[in-house]
This record gives structure tokens, sequence and C-alpha cells, in this order.
């Protein structure tokens, strides 16, 4: 059965516990893993992931044929990195087409 929306409520004042944040709230804001007691933040599930070290990949734009990304995703998660190390494999065999650049004419 289709679910309906609820109806928002307009409030008639404005709500004086939480007024609206400004530029200087939002300046002032800190994540929250900043200031939860760690147990808190530990039950919340809030993490801190560490310094990113200097990154060893590039986003990139590819376009590929459609049954190679279908038979890439259809491996399951990982998909990506298990693209990276099959071009990886593909280009310590020496396969010369694959490094040369194409000539324009």
């Amino acid at each position: 059965m289709p679910r309906t929306p609820a109806k928002r409520i307009k409030p008639t004042a404005p709500d004086r516990d939480n007024p609206a944040w400004g530029d200087k709230e939002f300046a002032a804001a800190k994540p929250a893993a900043d200031v939860l007691p760690s147990a808190v933040a530990k039950a919340l599930g809030v993490r801190r992931r560490g310094p990113q070290a200097t990154p060893i990949k590039e986003a990139v734009s590819i376009r590929l044929d459609r049954d190679v990304l279908d038979t890439l995703r259809a491996s399951g998660p990982g998909w990506q990195g298990r693209a990276n190390d099959a071009l990886r494999q593909a280009l310590a065999l020496g396969n010369r087409r694959l490094v040369e650049p194409r000539k324009v004419s």
C-alpha cells in the first residue's frame, strides 16, 4: 500500500530553542568526534579517518565497452581494484599496443 507523505506543520513563531545558524555559528562548529566523549562517539559509530597519505591512485574517467564493464561489475565488490590489477598485469606483459600513444592524423 503506498504511503502518503507526512504533512509538515509550519511553526507559528521562531523556535527560540533552535535558532537558525549563520556564518558565525558554522565557522565555530567542530566535528562531532572532536567534542563528544570517546565512549559516546564509539556508541554512535563516529569514526575518524587518519591523515591521508600521499595518494597513490588517481580518479579518472575512462570509456569501456559495455560487456567489459558488465563483466567487471558482475565480479562483485572490489571490481575497480581488480580492473586496476588487470591493467597493471597487461602493461607488465609488454603489450606495446597498450603503451604507445595513438597517432592522430
